[in-house]
């Protein structure tokens, strides 16, 4: 009943959120976590700008205003360092139905044993998506997983380059670091800051005021057998979504 009334009240919040676009399909740090050999699990990230300051990049492109997005992630322990993902990103414009925008799969690899501090792995990502959320269909990316565990502190740092496979685009990938520090206050609750970056090209980043920099208050918790993560942003550049709110809700089976 809990979890539940957790999902419901999650959804509601999203939900009654006034018109404005939406932000990427997931906006995540990946960190230690990890299925078990056999395990099934699913995650619903579910993201929304309120304000929000990007003009549409390309022809196609969703209007930046009145979208919402979901995205299913389903996950499969392999062994106890390797992890299969695969994701379903929906879009939701005013007066459209659900749209689904295509899939993503992902093969992640992880050694992060609890009796060390450090831990690493690293996450890659495959992916077709339609041209109203990404400006070439094809589109690939490589994610480290850098992770450090002190007490009651958790730092994690993920360097992440994309690249786009298809069309007349550039093969160079970009850069789009992002990074987590968690203060832990109790088994099942912690709090702390998510940064996510975009520096374009890494043959030449753009200027520090084309970037766009978002900052999230977050708050981690745990409730039966669901967790979830929450959290609101801020942008910081002209680029910039101005105020996001975002929310992962996961299960395992």
């Amino acid at each position: 009943m809990k979890k539940c009334k957790a999902t419901l009240l999650a959804l509601a919040i999203l939900a009654a959120m006034p018109s404005a676009r939406a932000a990427d399909d997931e906006i995540q740090v990946y960190t230690d976590e990890i299925n078990k050999p056999g395990e099934l699990g699913l995650e619903l990230h579910l993201n929304y700008v309120t304000v929000g300051s990007r003009p549409r990049s390309w022809p196609q492109h969703l209007p930046p205003r009145q979208l919402f997005r979901t995205t299913p992630e389903f996950s499969y322990g392999l062994t106890e360092r390797w992890e299969l993902g695969f994701y379903l990103p929906t879009t939701k414009g005013p007066g459209e139905d659900l749209h689904l925008e295509g899939g993503k799969a992902r093969l992640k690899y992880l050694d992060a044993p609890q009796d060390r501090p450090f831990y690493w792995g690293v996450n890659v990502e495959l992916g077709r998506l339609a041209l109203r959320t990404v400006e070439q269909n094809w589109n690939a990316e490589i994610r480290p997983i850098l992770g450090y565990r002190a007490g009651d502190w958790h730092y994690t740092f993920n360097p992440r380059l994309g690249m786009a496979l298809s069309g007349g685009a550039s093969r160079v990938p970009d850069f789009n670091p992002c990074f987590r520090i968690m203060r832990k206050l109790s088994d099942d609750w912690a709090v702390g800051v998510e940064h996510y970056s975009e520096f374009g090209p890494v043959n030449r980043f753009l200027p520090a005021s084309e970037r766009a920099q978002n900052t999230y208050l977050v708050l981690d918790g745990r409730i039966e057998k669901m967790d979830f993560n929450i959290g609101v942003g801020k942008g910081w550049t002209g680029p910039s979504d101005r105020v996001v709110f975002k929310a992962i809700l996961g299960f395992n089976f």
